[in-house]
């Protein structure tokens, strides 16, 4: 369902979410950054579309 959720996004979105997971160096801290954004994945938003107005 995730993943499903995720490639229905822009490639700029689903980048902006590589991107900020990827920058996480101890994988603690990558699974609590999943855990964060999941929901916003699952409604179809960008990581940072609240900043785009």
């Amino acid at each position: 369902m995730l993943q499903r959720a995720f490639q229905d996004l822009s490639f700029g979105n689903q980048k902006e979410y590589a991107q900020f997971i990827a920058e996480a160096k101890k994988q603690a801290t990558r699974s609590n950054r999943i855990k964060k954004i999941e929901p916003l994945i699952l409604k179809g938003t960008g990581l940072y579309d609240r900043y785009k107005k």
